[in-house]
This record gives structure tokens, sequence and C-alpha cells, in this order.
């Protein structure tokens, strides 16, 4: 069992520390939230990452700022790893550059063992994405993702607060222990679709569920579905093969909101690609016989 409490903490810590390097640099009042599967504890990788996001981050060049939204760094270093050249951010964008090097000294100051990872931007996507890494005695190596966002919201925003309201009403309802059960459901149903998800060791975006599927899986309905529940459905979902062809190739951008929102089974699972679609329907077969 994960030590939620820990990882929350933690998480707040991040947010409060380089929230207000942030909210400096970008003479912003917007406070940041951790909407990665850290803090919901959901998170299933042994080096996970927390994901801060900070939306309404000013981007005008005409007072100082670089606007990022038309940047494809990989065009740029040919990796997704992103720019690692602290040199380049400085030239390109000082307040950014600045941002970063001071982050890095707050989390030293805090004795944390932190380290500059990248910066990452998609043409198109309103936001620069800084990627930090810090080694913990009692957490071990965590990366630290921030985007800092131009748009005003996000799909996952609103999503950490559905799951967390709703954790919040499991544990009010069923207690503490049915809680962590549905954690522990959520984390063993994505570490399998993971591992189905993997061509030669390596993830096929193609049949990648993403970690908020899997957790509407298991909170689109009133109340909290089991494991075993939840498998039943997969493995008896069934739909024309014109709708399925419906599905996308790729992942798309989420926008419609999945936890306790009224949607059905088949509103989710129109939600993620033909590849994804049939991971799901492996799992679900391969857990069946494992409580056979």
């Amino acid at each position: 069992m994960i030590n939620l409490l820990a990882q929350r903490e933690l998480s707040r810590s991040i947010v409060t520390l380089l929230g207000s390097v942030i909210r400096t640099n970008y003479h912003t009042a917007g406070e940041g939230i951790d909407i990665g599967s850290y803090r919901r504890g959901t998170n299933t990788d042994d080096h996970p990452d927390i994901d801060l996001f900070f939306t309404n981050i000013p981007h005008d060049p005409q007072k100082g700022f670089v606007d990022w939204t038309a940047v494809d760094t990989f065009s740029i270093i040919s990796t997704y790893d992103g720019i690692q050249d602290l040199a380049y951010i400085q030239q390109f964008d000082p307040i950014l550059f600045k941002t970063i090097t001071q982050s890095l000294l707050q989390l030293k100051k805090r004795n944390f063992n932190a380290h500059f990872r990248g910066v990452k931007a998609w043409r198109g996507d309103p936001g620069v994405i800084i990627m930090l890494g810090i080694e913990y005695p009692q957490h071990g190596p965590i990366g630290i993702d921030i985007t800092l966002s131009y748009a005003n919201a996000h799909f996952s925003i609103e999503h950490v607060r559905r799951f967390d309201h709703y954790m919040q009403s499991i544990t009010e309802k069923y207690g503490d222990e049915r809680a962590q059960q549905v954690l522990a459901d959520i984390r063993r149903l994505k570490k399998a679709a993971r591992a189905e998800s993997k061509l030669e060791g390596q993830l096929d975006r193609k049949k990648k569920i993403p970690g908020f599927m899997i957790e509407a899986l298991f909170l689109h309905q009133a109340g909290p579905l089991s494991y075993d529940s939840v498998i039943s459905l997969l493995n008896n979902h069934t739909w024309s093969n014109d709708e399925k062809m419906k599905l996308p190739e790729y992942i798309q951008e989420q926008e419609e909101q999945l936890i306790d929102a009224n949607k059905t089974l088949d509103d989710l699972l129109h939600r993620v690609t033909k590849g994804g679609y049939e991971t799901l329907k492996t799992v679900a077969a391969q857990e069946s016989k494992r409580t056979t």
C-alpha cells in the first residue's frame, strides 16, 4: 500500500515552493495544481512524476514574455527529451530561464537534490513544459513536470477535482479501507493495461490507455465499481463493427468530463483508440482467467 498522505504532502510542498517563483516571475495570482496520478494515489511507475499545472500564464511578447505556441522542441533537437541546453533557454526566453534557475535554487534550499531535465513544447499547444527532477531520501527519484499554460482552463484540473470529491465521498460513505481498495484496483488495472500496450518494451501510442480513462472506469457511476465488476463489464461489452471503426487511431485531446458525469460504459469507451479498446478487452480476458 502506498503512503498517500506522504505523497500528497510532498506534492503540496512542491506546488507551494515552485508556485511562488512562477507567480513572481509571470506576475500572476493563479495557484498551481498537481494534476498527476502521484497526488491521487493511482501512480504505478517506480519513478513517478509530480505534474504541476499553472493556467493564465502571460505570453505577450510586447510585455517581455515569449509565446511558445508555435514552437515544436522536437523539430529543434529531434528528441522527446526536450531542450536541455540552459544557455539556449536563457537566450530564447530569459524569463523562463530565470524561473528554472530560481526553482532549482528553492528546491535545493529545502534539501532536495534537484536537477534540470529539459523544456518541451508542441506546435499549437498553448504553453510550455519545464522538466525538473529531485532525489529525496523518503521518496527516491521523482520527476517534476511544470506546465505553464496560456489557457484559463484544462480538462485535467476539473478531472482532479472530480476525482478528489468522489474519493472523499467513498471515504465518508464506505470508510477509508474501501477508498484504499478502489485506489489499489485502479493501480492494478493501470499496470495490466500498461504491460499489454507495450511493443518490444516500448509503449505503443496506438494501444495506450490514458490514466484518467482507467480511473473513470471505476468512478463513472454513482457508486464505485469493484475490480471484478469493471473486468466483467469490459468482457461483456460489444458493439457493431461500424461503431468500433469510429474509434481514433491515436489519443485525442480530452475535453468532456467522465467521472461522476452520468456517463455510460459506451460513452467512456468511445474515447479510447482502436488499439486501446483491444488492450482493454485483452486485459479483461486475461484477468478473468486468473480468477477462475
